[in-house]
């Protein structure tokens, strides 16, 4: 509904926010940059559940997720959240650390940990 914005004012924006919703009518998945964005802020996000369902999402507590096109659920769920601050806080650090999880940083760290193994792993005469 805004069009464009420019990064910095999105991240602004979502700042300032209490709770995210994404009333996606097919559903949200984790390759969703705008759920990542929304959990890279700490923001406490109620998604709409995939077909099939991302495990991650529904068992994961990183977000609140309720049925498609369900409106008094999203309402209710939003409504929840508004009124649990510690439930807020919460999935709010829960996104935080799963994103974290996504960074490049944390992929080249993890990147580097197999080669060590593998490095160490030769020099100790055992191949993969």
């Amino acid at each position: 509904m805004t069009g464009y914005v420019p990064e910095d004012e999105a991240s602004r924006l979502l700042s300032g926010s209490d709770v995210g919703v994404l009333p996606f009518n097919q559903g949200v998945t984790l390759k969703s940059g705008t759920l990542l964005a929304l959990l890279g802020h700490g923001l406490p996000t109620v998604v709409t559940r995939s077909d099939p369902p991302e495990p991650d999402l529904v068992g994961g507590g990183i977000s609140r997720v309720v049925e498609r096109r369900d409106v008094p659920g999203i309402t209710g769920a939003v409504s929840g959240l508004l009124a649990d601050a510690p439930e807020r806080e919460r999935l709010a650090e829960r996104g935080r650390a799963y994103v974290r999880n996504l960074s490049w940083t944390a992929t080249a760290e993890r990147h580097a940990e197999v080669y060590e193994r593998v490095l160490r792993d030769r020099k100790n005469g055992r191949h993969a």
